[in-house]
């Protein structure tokens, strides 16, 4: 079988292999095409590769030049003169330090005994490692080889040098970097990017590990193979700013303000941070250090009279010294999927760029919190506060229902969510998307269909949804009023409450947890979800099928116990199913609760 071409975008067609890129989406409309397909000119896989980096660099600056092409033909402003001097200064001491690392290794590696005696590498003299001198080491412990020891010494070099530059550069000497510096700006300016490109010389040193060459690589050493920091530009040009792209982001994502609002605050936390770098310049080393800051900070941080005016950097060393709330690991993960999901954004559209998500592998650890855990149920007291809070018992008026009065509610949409999340167990944005459709009638069962139309929970490779499902309403939600409720509303949709991005839970669970706190009974770990495990374990208690109760909540049946297997369509098809379902039900209680007729 003929091997397959592994590198992105080469592919065989007839007799010929070629190379195929999509359009950047800012150049369809110029190029007038979405994809341009470029033959090699050979059907020899070994020749396509030799000639694929020239081709596609090639096709890569056609992109550049349909840019400047359309670009507003203004002077170039100092700034970004500047940002360029730098950007070609780290991409050109990029390949010098490889070049250079590599030609040093193999001198050192082909001529060991000049290597020891000093006369290719200055050895280091007193460093020490766990205690012993390197050296002594390398000579005596079998552990140590020719290749660990040139590594060392190359390593050692590569940070005396960063060393010294850092001491020049807190005495403000960056003279010998005037050189790559044009004389077309003034003194001052040429002193200030000098000083730029000595960070950046003494970044590139910091991070410029040694490796072996290829042909060593397989013996035994250990030191792995690591890479220079992500560089900002390309052969095309340097990759623009993470300030110029977000713009287009937000523009695409219009539909999910909610979440772009999240991710633009996020994108300045991180340019307070680490500066407005390139979109190609952000590393894994900045998103560790950015998830070290969220989990550092309490939540809502910015409003708290202690941390109010202050920086990000300085928000996080004076939280330190104090007992502050840190913020839930479901939000911090939730932040950094929204990076996760920019940054994934940004490599497809900039692809030219070579974009690596940083953020692809910094995660919140699985399983740290059990999901028993993560939310309590209510109390017995909170149940009996919660139904005892104005919305049941008499508000002051529709719009101000958490404040106590004499108005009657029992047509408040809030009233009947909260009914039903104890007396169903599902979810709240279950709940907040149903209509009167999916309110049912079979014989005399009154019953919820979570049908597939609806927006449930989905996990990959899994047919249909578990959450799509029948839920039989009980007695006591039918006496309290429900079916009355629904016959006097004029909208489709069960619960008015709006949708934000797309979700229709955002505005009633904030709703829900504001009463909760006016009602007193709010905690860290419980929100409209407790209904649910309220719920679970009242079905625990009497106790019913524990296969009709994990279906009830829309979870999943493992192996044989699911008759339909992954497709749950069927399900709600099934009326015996439900009949048997419903008597399981009506034997769950609430003997703290006490619903008044609607």
């Amino acid at each position: 079988m003929a091997k397959k071409p592994s590198l992105p975008g080469l592919t065989r067609r007839r007799q010929a292999y070629e190379i195929r890129l999509r359009v950047p989406k800012d150049l369809v409309s110029a190029l007038g095409r979405t994809h341009v397909v470029k033959s090699l000119g050979t059907s020899d896989l070994a020749e396509a590769t030799r000639r694929y980096a020239t081709i596609r660099a090639e096709m890569l600056a056609t992109f550049e030049d349909a840019r400047a092409a359309r670009a507003p033909k203004t002077s170039v402003s100092p700034l970004r003169t500047r940002r360029e001097i730098i950007d070609h200064y780290r991409i050109r001491r990029f390949d010098d330090l490889r070049l250079e690392r590599g030609d040093v290794v193999s001198r050192c590696l082909s001529d060991r005994d000049a290597f020891y005696e000093g006369k290719i590498l200055p050895l280091p003299t007193d460093d020490r490692v766990k205690g012993n001198s390197f050296w002594h080491d390398v000579a005596c412990s079998g552990d140590f080889s020719d290749e660990v020891a040139v590594l060392y010494a190359l390593e050692r070099q590569l940070a005396k040098r960063a060393e010294d530059l850092e001491r020049k550069a807190e005495l403000g000497d960056a003279s010998e970097f005037l050189s790559f510096v044009p004389e077309t700006f003034d003194e001052r300016d040429r002193r200030l990017i000098a000083l730029d490109l000595q960070e950046t010389e003494i970044e590139l040193l910091k991070g410029a590990k040694p490796v072996l060459p290829a042909d060593v690589l397989t013996q035994q050493s250990k030191w792995s193979p690591v890479s220079l920091p992500a560089v900002s530009t390309t052969s095309n040009g340097p990759a623009p700013m993470m300030s110029e792209v977000f713009p287009r982001f937000r523009s695409e994502h219009a539909s999910i303000k909610t979440r772009v609002e999240l991710i633009e605050g996020l994108v300045h936390e991180l340019s307070e941070l680490f500066g407005d770098k390139p979109i190609n310049g952000y590393t894994p080393a900045d998103a560790r250090s950015y998830k070290d800051v969220l989990l550092a900070l309490p939540p809502n941080w910015r409003k708290l009279k202690e941390f109010r005016g202050l920086s990000i950097a300085d928000a996080v060393g004076k939280a330190k010294g104090l007992k502050v709330e840190r913020p839930q690991e479901a939000t911090v993960a939730n932040k950094l999927g929204a990076l996760r999901q920019l940054f994934k954004w940004i490599g497809n559209e900039y692809g030219e760029y070579d974009i690596r998500n940083p953020f692809a592998e910094v995660r919140m650890p699985k399983g740290s919190m059990a999901a028993n855990e993560a939310r309590d149920p209510f109390s017995t007291e909170q149940l009996r506060a919660i139904f005892a809070a104005p919305l049941f018992t008499g508000a002051h008026s529709e719009t101000r229902w958490r404040e106590p009065g004499t108005v009657d509610l029992k047509g408040h949409p809030m009233r009947w969510l909260i009914v039903l999340g104890l007396y169903t167990g599902a979810r709240l944005g279950e709940l907040a998307q149903l209509t009167k459709a999916n309110v049912r009638k079979h014989d005399d069962i009154h019953y919820l269909c979570f049908d597939p139309s609806m927006k449930l929970k989905k996990k990959p490779g899994v047919r249909t949804s578990p959450s799509v499902r029948n839920v039989p309403l009980h007695l006591e939600v039918i006496r309290a009023g429900f079916l009355d409720y629904i016959a006097q509303l004029k909208d489709e949709r069960l619960f008015s409450f709006p949708t934000r991005g797309g979700r229709f839970s955002d505005a009633a669970g904030k709703a829900f947890n504001r009463m909760l706190v006016m009602t007193g009974v709010k905690t860290k770990t419980t929100n409209f979800h407790s209904f649910r495990h309220n719920f679970t374990d009242a079905c625990r208690r009497v106790p019913i099928n524990p296969d009709i109760r994990e279906r009830m909540i829309g979870h999943a049946l493992e192996g044989m116990a699911s008759r339909y297997g992954s497709d749950y369509r069927g399900e709600i098809m099934d009326m015996g199913l439900l009949s048997a379902t419903n008597v399981e039900l009506q034997k769950v209680e609430y003997p703290e609760v006490k619903l008044a007729r609607f």
